[in-house]
């Protein structure tokens, strides 16, 4: 593995510290067209749900890890894969020439989850940007087969504060239109993140850390929000999203109105008004680590009976 592509470590809030570490196990998964794609895996109990994490769009499924080890050790098995383009995934950063790739690629995931775990509850979990794939993708047919018993969105993106000015957008435009590769900065500055400074730190440092993309990246990832917009009236399993009230990146009004129009009765929302984008990097990130732990035990009780 190259040297940009090693993580540093991941700082331990104190808030979730004391514990024994989740059983957290490297591995590789493959995609639909060959490619090997990077993925952490925490192994729990085989009577407790599995639960399937998607990152952010610059981040990487190591920013989930204490969360992910703090619900590993609840009893869940948490799968986090790093988006094709991300992470510690080979190959062009933060490029892809169509949506459906990333479909794809998630399909293909939860499909080997489903064959490795066939009679447990199947959890699909998504943050920021990864919340619109896990929308998205739920709108896929062969996913019905895969029965997924749950949606949690944390701080999804659905409807976004941040853009880039109009001269970008007309660059951005000029560059898909030519085929261009011209890289183009993601228009949020680390402190968005969190008012945490160790994991202010982190970030900045952070050499997996997705800082720049492609202008097809760009519209193709409109294409993804646009599916996650509309596919929200026609959401009909269990859903529970959990927004922060400092939010500099998603506009939570807009994402409310949005969590309105979900048709399903079993949905819920809440919103921690003390935080910044990342709840996993908060100060306070143990009462959202047992309002998402409770919420996962209540959905595996009920779909045992």
């Amino acid at each position: 593995m190259s040297k940009e592509l090693v993580e540093i470590p991941l700082p331990a809030p104190m808030a979730l510290a004391g514990s024994k570490p989740g059983r957290l196990k490297a591995s590789v998964t493959n995609a639909a067209d060959g490619t090997s794609l990077f993925c952490r895996t925490w192994q729990g109990d085989s009577s407790c749900p599995a639960i399937i994490y998607l990152h952010g769009i610059e981040g990487h499924g190591q920013w989930f890890e204490q969360t992910a080890s703090y619900l590993n050790r609840v009893g869940f098995t948490v799968y986090a894969p790093d988006r094709r383009g991300s992470g510690r995934n080979a190959g062009v950063r933060g490029d892809i020439a169509s949506y459906r790739q990333f479909l794809d690629d998630l399909k293909a995931l939860l499909a080997t989850v489903r064959k490795q775990q066939p009679d447990v509850p199947l959890i699909l979990m998504g943050s920021c940007w990864g919340a619109k794939l896990a929308v998205a993708v739920l709108q896929e047919p062969e996913v019905d087969k895969m029965v997924v018993s749950g949606l949690v969105l944390i701080t999804p993106a659905i409807k976004t504060l941040v853009d880039v000015d109009l001269i970008t957008k007309i660059k951005i435009g000029w560059s898909w239109l030519t085929g261009s590769k011209r890289r183009f900065k993601l228009p949020i500055e680390v402190d968005m993140f969190t008012d945490n400074p160790i994991y202010k730190e982190f970030i900045e440092r952070d050499p997996l850390r997705l800082t720049e993309v492609s202008a097809s990246f760009l519209i193709e990832s409109l294409k993804v929000s646009k599916l996650a917009l509309e596919a929200g009236a026609r959401l009909q399993l269990p859903v529970l999203v959990l927004a922060a009230g400092r939010d500099r990146i998603v506009d939570v009004a807009g994402l409310e109105d949005w969590f309105e129009r979900i048709p399903t009765a079993d949905k819920e929302m809440y919103v921690f008004s003390w935080s910044e984008h990342c709840l996993d990097f908060d100060e306070h990130v143990q009462e959202y680590a047992r309002c998402l732990s409770k919420w996962l035990l209540a959905l595996g009780k009920e779909s045992k009976q």
